[in-house]
């Protein structure tokens, strides 16, 4: 008996299960964050509210042009957008609250330290409850 409570998507060579109680743009966060190079630049930019290739580059310990192919990945998902000034390229998200709210939800599929470090900080900050 099917029970219908996960829907299937296939994206590439993953194949991933999602409750159905998710919108199309929470599976979206969902599937990025389930990369750990993806996640790392997200919470990045969430604890720095905007940042640079360079700054990510050295926080991540990735070569920039990795750190460029992750950030294109993440612009064409509609997830972060970006501001020139002068020589700097600053990256932000454009939907922060939606980000956090799945990153709280499935914070233990995540299995990782740093997004357990993340939540704590948001939580003791009083920003999220």
């Amino acid at each position: 008996m099917k029970a219908d409570l996960v829907k299937e998507e296939t994206a590439g060579r993953f194949k991933r299960f999602y409750p159905l109680c998710l919108n199309s743009y929470e599976r979206k966060i969902l599937s990025l964050l389930r990369q750990p190079n993806l996640r790392r630049i997200i919470i990045l930019i969430l604890e720095n509210e905007r940042i640079t290739n360079k700054d990510l580059s050295k926080k991540i310990s990735l070569s920039p042009a990795t750190i460029s192919w992750h950030i294109q990945n993440l612009k064409n998902a509609n997830l972060i957008h970006n501001e020139t000034r002068g020589n700097e390229t600053y990256y932000s998200l454009v939907d922060e609250d939606e980000i956090i709210k799945v990153l709280i939800a499935y914070r233990e599929s995540f299995l990782d330290r740093i997004v357990d470090e993340f939540i704590k900080t948001w939580i003791v900050r009083g920003l999220f409850q």
